[in-house]
């Protein structure tokens, strides 16, 4: 065991490997059996080494292999909680950036539903001057935000940003003044049209 060979037949005892009679076969990636002064036993490189250049290293964004070995026979990974992907958009609902989970994969970040504000550049945002600002679910509201739209039978009154239509505030379709609330304003789904005070 240790002394140097080029095929099985110079081996009486053990197998051929890394060109010395190695005690065992010394198969997979990171080891070697002609370690400088351990010739003859199969020993793992040791971590954050890669002597042979068996591991490819991947970029985070894979979660792949570092370039490195693990110090236990194998390619060493990118670590749980490297960077693997950026924030972004689907519709109105942000999905978080991504982290690598240490086994190979790309996890991303539970997704956030932003509405009834928007999702805009990768983050929610719920200011808003104009309807538009929020989402089809959502109004600006007087506060300078945007929120979720009033049931039918709601008060609306003061409801909206100033100089906005009040119907957007109304999951209806219309709002309504004065009525049966006497100076109160009120959603409904069964108007026609948008009535001004005192009519």
């Amino acid at each position: 065991i240790g002394s140097p060979c080029q095929n099985q037949s110079q081996c009486p005892v053990g197998f051929c490997v890394d060109g010395v009679c190695c005690i065992e076969a010394c198969a997979g990636p990171c080891r070697s059996c002609n370690q400088p002064g351990r010739a003859g036993r199969c020993l793992l490189f040791a971590s954050g080494t890669d002597p042979e250049n068996e591991c490819p290293a991947q970029s985070a964004e894979s979660c792949g292999t570092t370039g490195t070995c693990d110090g236990q026979g194998a390619c060493a990974l990118h670590p749980a909680g490297t960077a693997c992907s950026n924030a972004y958009c689907r519709g109105d609902v942000l999905v978080g950036a991504g982290s690598c989970n240490g086994a190979g994969d790309c996890i991303e970040t539970k997704p956030v539903d932003c509405r009834p504000g928007r999702c805009r550049n990768a983050s929610c945002t719920s200011s808003c001057t104009v309807h538009e600002d929020c989402s089809s679910e959502g109004f600006c509201a007087a506060d300078g935000t945007c929120h979720a739209k009033l049931a039918d039978g709601e008060p609306c009154a003061g409801a909206v940003y100033p100089g906005l239509e009040r119907h957007a505030a109304c999951r209806g379709g219309w709002c309504r003044e004065d009525g049966i609330d006497a100076g109160q304003a009120f959603c409904t789904s069964n108007e026609l049209a948008c009535l001004a005070r005192g009519e």
